[in-house]
């Protein structure tokens, strides 16, 4: 089992391999739930600050990994038009 590594840095910690822990907690699955679309149509892209950005069908979302949480959060609120 690989292990993930934080990198604690003030004021927060980073993620390492963020794209691969999304993918690994069966996230894209979630995403394309949530967006409409085949988990084939999602696209997720590493972005700053422990952030995923996806996009399918149209639309896209951004999910942030919360540490205190344990878990990965759709940050955008509802699901926006794709541009």
């Amino acid at each position: 089992m690989r292990k993930l590594i934080m990198l604690c840095l003030i004021p927060g910690c980073y993620l390492a391999g963020t794209l691969k822990h999304f993918q690994a907690m069966s996230m894209t699955d979630r995403a394309a739930f949530e967006l409409g679309c085949r988990v084939t149509d999602i696209q997720a892209a590493e972005l700053p600050g422990n952030t995923v950005g996806v996009i399918g069908c149209g639309k896209k979302a951004i999910y942030v990994w919360l540490p205190s949480a344990g878990q990965w959060v759709n940050n955008t609120g509802s699901t926006h038009g794709a541009r």
